[in-house]
Order: C-alpha cells, then structure tokens, then sequence
C-alpha cells in the first residue's frame, strides 16, 4: 500500500502486530515496512487508506529498519537547530499537538554531532505506574531537514 506519511512517501507492507512497548497494557500496534527504503512504520490500528491519509489509525513511530544500514549525511551549519525546531514544531501540529498543548509539555533538544537533531517533548502532568515511560513526542531530523525518526506515545 502506498503511503504519505509525514512528508515522506512508502510503499508500505503489513508485517506483524504486536504489543505497544511504550504502554503497561494491553495496546497493541500494527508494524508496517517499506523493504526499499528500509522504514518501519508502527499504527495504533491497522492502516486502511489508498490516499495517503486515514483517520483511524494514529502514527506510533517510523524510523529506520533495525539493521538497516543508513546513507551518510551532511553535517549542519551553525545555528542548524532553530530552523530545524520550527520544522519539528510543524511535524508535531500536524499530527494535532498545538501550541496549547506543547505549553504543557517539557521540551528536549540534542544533536548527534550535527548530522541528526532531536526534537522531544515529555508529557509529566499525570503519574504513570514505575515500568512505563514518560509519555512523549519526539522528532529527529537530518541536518538537512529529511525526517530521520517520529515516535508519539502521549
């Protein structure tokens, strides 16, 4: 099935469902794979759309394959994260978190030697039980602006 997700266009393949690794419950995500491109593609439900969008399912993550080697990367300029942080910000209000919404949340930024930048935003306001994960978003861009990784488990 071809997908537009998040600007980058997939040709994805249903491989397994499985446990939500970042809930203590019972959730469950569906785990897609576009074998070209080496992208893996975690729902909340199962995708079911033939034009690029599907309200029913929630975007859990996309990222690399495990153990799929990546193509080399530039290196940012000086100054890189700001103009990247606006394109995380606008990744994230897309996918429904406003700036309202952000206001509550606690922001995170690092870079890995200027070649990926990361985007996170951890949600602290309610408690969670000690073997679960704060609740987050997070965006990871190539110095370039391609997305590299997208996780949201609030």
């Amino acid at each position: 099935m071809r997908a537009i997700l998040l600007g980058r266009e997939l040709d994805l393949k249903f491989v397994t469902e499985s446990g939500n690794p970042y809930k203590d419950d019972e959730s469950r995500i569906q785990i897609y794979q576009d074998e070209k491109q080496g992208i893996e593609v975690w729902t909340n439900a199962p995708l079911s759309f033939n034009d690029g969008s599907d309200e029913s399912a929630k975007l859990v993550q996309i990222g690399p394959t495990a153990g799929t080697p990546t193509a080399g990367h530039k290196t940012g300029k000086p100054g890189m994260a700001k103009e990247l942080r606006s394109q995380a910000v606008a990744i994230i209000e897309k996918v429904g978190i406003d700036q309202a919404r952000r206001s509550s949340l606690h922001p995170l930024e690092d870079n890995r030697k200027g070649i990926m930048y990361f985007f996170r935003w951890d949600d602290f306001t309610k408690p969670i039980r000690e073997s679960e994960l704060t609740p987050f978003i997070q965006v990871a861009l190539y110095a370039d602006g391609s997305l590299a990784g997208y996780t949201n488990t609030l």
